[in-house]
């Protein structure tokens, strides 16, 4: 990944490092990554890591192109309007389904399950929110299973093929019982409201002891009212994330302007301009491209000031 020791932090761990020693075992074999972890050669570590990290983009390159499918499925089905998606594919390997159904449930906030099908037999992986237990669920189904286990959020499944449509049709009733529309809507919990003034190295030091964030210690998220835009664009392949500076109204403490990254709203870029008001939700990181160390905001929802 090629980290400075010095800049090793959790998230460089969590984001970085482990997907590279995790991608062996979803496209080949985690020998290499056992391998990587257990030799003491320098040179031979080497060879390993660069083999990790071509696992790594082979496992991204695949992943990508199945996500797209499978938001082609989902759109084509009408599968965002039911209150739990299943897809099915042959082309789909077991190492790659769970994080398909990771992204397909992130982007449309219902419980997911892909299935991977061969010899007539599917394996699938599930993902699901705070108010749909999976495993109970599945346990209800289990007519339709050769084996199931999981737990809240994430399950893993057998069934032969056959069964999928009718399996899919039981759950699903289930979920209409079970879920409100409600729940459907996307929420984002927010700690603290802030003016950019306040956001300074220091702020910044204070989120790190924090660490690491994750299952059990969300990161803290922050609201700004009325922040106004400088610059705007978008960026990235196919323009698909969003760049903002904001200004910091004179009130320097830090910097006189804030830079922002919206991963997924590039969109905004083609609504916003320069001088325009907006409330913003976001985390707080640092961005160290190009070598120089600075603070940034990832969005997460926008919206224009009222």
């Amino acid at each position: 990944a090629a980290i400075k020791p010095e800049k090793i932090s959790a998230y460089s761990v969590g984001f970085q490092i482990a997907p590279r020693i995790n991608a062996a075992g979803r496209i080949d074999h985690a020998d290499l990554s056992f391998y990587l972890l257990t030799e003491t050669d320098r040179s031979k570590l080497k060879e390993a890591a660069e083999k990790i990290n071509l696992a790594n983009q082979k496992r991204q390159a695949v992943l990508e192109k199945a996500l797209q499918k499978a938001e082609k499925i989902v759109k084509k089905e009408g599968l965002a309007k039911k209150k739990l998606i299943l897809l099915a594919d042959e082309e789909w390997g077991e190492g790659i389904i769970g994080l398909v159904a990771a992204g397909i449930m992130e982007r449309y906030n219902r419980p997911t399950i892909v299935l991977s099908m061969k010899d007539k037999i599917a394996k699938g992986s599930g993902r699901s929110l705070d108010f749909f237990h999976l495993e109970k669920a599945l346990e209800k189904c289990r007519q339709f299973l050769i084996s199931f286990g999981g737990h809240k959020k994430a399950a893993g499944l057998r069934l032969e093929t056959k069964n999928i449509q009718p399996f899919y049709q039981y759950i699903l009733k289930i979920a209409d019982r079970e879920i409100k529309d409600s729940d459907l809507l996307p929420k984002i919990n927010i700690d603290v409201e802030l003016e950019l003034a306040e956001i300074t190295p220091s702020l910044y030091g204070q989120l790190k002891k924090l660490e690491p964030f994750g299952m059990g210690n969300p990161r803290p998220v922050f609201v700004t009212h009325g922040a106004e835009i400088l610059n705007c664009r978008a960026v990235g392949r196919e323009e698909k994330h969003l760049k903002l500076q904001l200004s910091n109204h004179q009130k320097k403490v830090y910097a006189d302007l804030v830079d922002c990254v919206g991963f997924d709203l590039g969109g905004w870029s083609t609504r916003l301009r320069r001088g325009d008001q907006i409330d913003l939700v976001y985390t707080i990181d640092r961005d160290d491209w190009g070598g120089q160390e600075k603070l940034q905001l990832k969005i997460l929802d926008l919206r224009p000031s009222l």
